[in-house]
């Protein structure tokens, strides 16, 4: 594979292609600056092109490609909180202003808020037939661009409003995991509104979307793998993780997961958070078929089933005050605390590389978590996670905490963590995809 970036005047043409030839030099990849048709057309197949959405879309079209619309995925249409539409100019009636109006296919007009007929003027010169998309307008506090390959959280940017309002990260978590048919690569645009609702504001092809920030690497990696997908070729980067690093865990099969769906909201007391937490569980340990298994063939609790991964897993449980029973399963890079009684996790330590021998780490107890010793229960869930940190051959662990006085910082002290203050909160971040600004960074040499 080549990259063929659109240059004028021997320049990148804008600051998405100088951000892709950075990163796909730093990856290996050849370069090959083109700015006209006869050089964009010299581009074989699986070469990725890198421009604009119009000369992208030309390149795409040379190879009898056009990607579908994917503005609103049905899976996602909970997250929408309006009505959306589609329909012809010509049938917009005075009942639906004030509206929010986009072209059905991409880009052709922009997008714009119309509260009379006379605000459609660009449009109604499309003629009356001109497919478009509608829908109520909602008044965002702020609009974020989750940038997502391979379903995971690759880079995310506040690109409208007040950037210290931060979409919820359960509703990102969830939109991922629900988006069952999304391209390996797309952009999720999340709206906060005035009364906190996270809501979806649309989703973007990754072909040729801005980078927003992104880091050289990351954009490269990113539109190699919706590249790749879009020519039906093999993305050379596809076992990277999304800042470049080797991937310690296999890609989660969506398709294992989407197997479990059924029988576990059939579960006694099944939550939401259940559902992921143990289907998560079951395809890192390859127990889909037989958890499929266990739940078809009888009625089922939650305790019943934490029992049961115990038991298959050949986990120990915990014995805490208050007769608590906690066991702590391993998905690929997460580790999570469960009471056998309960349906939601109590804990989890998010776990991913930093650098080749360096593991980052974030320790989260929700603050409503039922816990009779917090601090036991964070301690035993640390200690699983070192465990795991040093059998993947990590020589040090930086972890994140909010501040320096917060328990979770306390506990790393505790723990030989010693306060490195030169380090890149936010690099560190990105490693974990965490969303929020930690005032503390430990440091850990394994084995000590």
């Amino acid at each position: 594979m080549r990259a063929f970036i659109h240059t004028v005047g021997g320049r990148p043409f804008n600051t998405e292609c100088a951000t892709a030839w950075r990163g796909f030099k730093e990856l290996g990849v050849e370069c090959v600056p083109f700015s006209t048709d006869e050089g964009l057309a010299s581009a074989a197949r699986e070469d990725i092109v890198v421009a604009g959405l119009l000369v992208t879309g030309q390149a795409l079209t040379l190879r009898g490609i056009t990607p579908s619309s994917i503005d609103y995925p049905p899976e996602l249409t909970d997250l929408l909180g309006r009505r959306v539409w589609e329909c012809a100019v010509g049938e917009i009636t005075e009942g639906d202003y004030p509206l929010f109006l986009k072209p059905l296919h991409e880009k052709e007009l922009p997008a714009i808020v119309a509260n009379e007929p006379n605000g459609l003027a660009a449009y109604c010169k499309m003629g009356p037939g001109y497919r478009v998309l509608c829908s109520e307008p909602v008044d965002f506090v702020s609009e974020w661009r989750v940038f997502v390959r391979y379903g995971q959280v690759a880079h995310l940017a506040c690109y409208r409003g007040d950037r210290q309002v931060m979409p919820d990260v359960g509703i990102i978590n969830y939109a991922i995991e629900e988006y069952k048919s999304a391209p390996a690569a797309y952009g999720l645009d999340l709206g906060v509104t005035g009364d906190g609702r996270t809501l979806l504001v649309e989703v973007n092809d990754g072909f040729a979307l801005g980078c927003y920030g992104m880091e050289a690497v990351e954009y490269a990696l990113f539109l190699s793998a919706r590249w790749a997908e879009l020519v039906g070729a093999s993305d050379p980067f596809a076992d990277l993780l999304p800042n470049g690093k080797p991937r310690l865990y296999p890609p989660d099969n969506f398709d294992e997961r989407a197997s479990l769906a059924e029988p576990l909201s059939n579960v006694e007391g099944a939550t939401r958070g259940f559902c992921s937490v143990v289907s998560s569980v079951a395809v890192y340990s390859g127990l889909v078929q037989r958890l499929i298994e266990y739940l078809n063939a009888s009625h089922r609790s939650v305790r019943n089933v934490w029992q049961w991964l115990a038991i298959e897993l050949g986990l120990k449980t915990d014995a805490m005050p208050d007769n608590q029973r906690l066991m702590f399963p391993r998905a690929w890079s997460v580790r999570f605390a469960v009471d056998l009684a309960l349906p939601d996790t109590l804990g989890s330590i998010s776990r991913a590389w930093y650098d080749q021998t360096t593991e980052a780490l974030t320790l989260w107890i929700p603050p409503d978590a039922v816990l009779a010793d917090r601090e036991g229960a964070a301690s035993l869930l640390l200690d699983y996670a070192e465990q795991d940190a040093s059998a993947d051959g990590f020589q040090r662990v930086f972890a994140l905490a909010d501040d320096d006085e917060s328990p979770e910082t306390k506990l790393f002290r505790a723990r030989d963590y010693r306060v490195v203050p030169d380090k890149d909160e936010d690099r560190l971040a990105r490693a974990l995809g965490a969303r929020v600004v930690y005032g503390s960074v430990l440091e850990k040499e394994m084995g000590c």
